[in-house]
């Protein structure tokens, strides 16, 4: 066998050794990637309509009390020190430890995990109709300012520490908030949405058709105006 065709027999051997143990690395890591990309609509729960348009329950301010405060005496400005007489001291009992009860022992629930969960075109829109939502554009601004859902806001996921105030420093955080940019793939609107709740918001969610979806349907935009206006 000439020493080309071995060189080339090795090589492919070092390459098909290389390619299984990286795969076989992949899969034994957590956060090791799908040997098949799943459709960005596939990646995380749609919420239900009727989760979708629940209202958000109105907070109840605290009843007047009549009952008045306590009255406490202020201490006298000067008080005489004076040296205590020393007690005969009991002897100190030694402390018996208790033992942990059946309460104690179980665990604590886990705290629900708040997530940003997909919703669709005819969902968004019967929350516009409503204007119970707060559209939020996360595309760039110069596409922002061509065209975007009417009413809507711009707040781009790589800028929210700097402009979150200004955008939504005053919104409640159950205030629901739909975030969208261009197609199904688009993942800024992802990544804004997950911004938000890591910031504290509990009622986001993705429009996955984005704005050609609600442009191709027929609904109302806007042009021109300047971002975060």
């Amino acid at each position: 066998m000439p020493a080309a065709l071995k060189a080339i027999a090795r090589v492919g051997i070092l390459v098909a050794v290389a390619t299984v143990l990286g795969i076989a690395s992949n899969a034994l890591r957590s956060d090791g990637l799908p040997l098949i990309r799943k459709p960005l609509s596939e990646t995380r729960p749609t919420v239900k309509r009727e989760q979708l348009m629940a209202e958000t329950p109105q907070r109840k301010p605290n009843p007047p009390t009549s009952e008045k405060p306590p009255v406490t005496e202020s201490l006298p400005s000067a008080v005489a020190l004076e040296t205590p007489t020393k007690q005969p001291s009991e002897p100190v009992k030694p402390k018996t430890e208790v033992a942990p009860t059946q309460e104690a022992k179980k665990p604590k629930p886990a705290a629900r995990k708040i997530q940003a969960l997909f919703t669709n075109l005819n969902d968004a829109k019967a929350c516009f109709d409503n204007k119970s939502a707060i559209f939020l554009d996360s595309r760039a601004v110069e596409d922002f300012e061509a065209e975007h859902i009417a009413g809507a806001l711009w707040l781009g996921f790589e800028s929210v520490e700097e402009d979150y105030q200004k955008v939504l420093g005053k919104i409640p955080k159950d205030r629901l908030l739909v975030t969208y940019c261009s197609d199904v793939q688009c993942a800024s609107a992802i990544k804004l949405a997950d911004a938000l709740v890591a910031l504290g918001h509990t009622r986001v969610v993705i429009m996955l058709e984005g704005l050609p979806g609600w442009r191709d349907a027929g609904y109302p935009t806007s042009s021109g105006m300047k971002a975060g206006d």
